[in-house]
């Protein structure tokens, strides 16, 4: 065990050291003035008209177009689930590093993919619902229209979670 006086030595000399490789050639340290590099340089211009367009007012058409969505992207989730669901079949009992599982893994990939689409559609009804509180839209028809998405989402997240658990099998 070192005693406090040599530890307070091997300090003072890793100090040392470690100071010494700061300084050049010449003794030298480096400056600290701000380099060329270091400088913000060029121009910025307004972005072009047209370029972001502020989000429309919610209306009832743009709230059932965003539920279509969501229960388009859940279609096709619904689809490929079956898919999937026969993929991690075939790997059962295989190596992780076997084709059918990489397929299965792809497809469960895929499928949450999908499920990101639908939450997507979630986040939409959520800015509408955070824009009606400025203006006059539909405030309960975007809270029907969230509930079922929601509902989407949970049904999507137990088919995910359980198709998960088969693969690890």
């Amino acid at each position: 065990m070192m005693n406090p006086t040599s530890i307070q030595i091997s300090l003072a000399i890793s100090l040392s050291i470690a100071l010494a490789g700061c300084a050049s050639a010449d003794g030298s340290y480096p400056s600290l003035a701000v380099r060329d590099a270091e400088r913000a340089q060029g121009t910025l211009s307004p972005s072009p008209e047209g370029a972001s367009k502020p989000l429309e007012s919610a209306n009832l058409d743009s709230i059932l177009e965003a539920a279509t969505k969501a229960g388009n992207f859940d279609n096709m989730f619904s689809l490929e689930q079956g898919n999937v669901r026969k993929l991690i079949e075939a790997s059962q009992g295989l190596s992780q590093e076997s084709d059918a599982y990489a397929k299965a893994l792809v497809g469960l990939g895929h499928l949450s993919s999908l499920r990101g689409q639908t939450a997507g559609v979630l986040a939409q009804l959520d800015q509408m619902e955070a824009q009606a509180a400025t203006t006059f839209a539909p405030l309960d028809e975007i809270h029907k229209a969230q509930t079922h998405v929601a509902g989407l989402i949970a049904q999507q997240d137990e088919t995910l979670v359980s198709l998960g658990g088969q693969l690890r099998r």
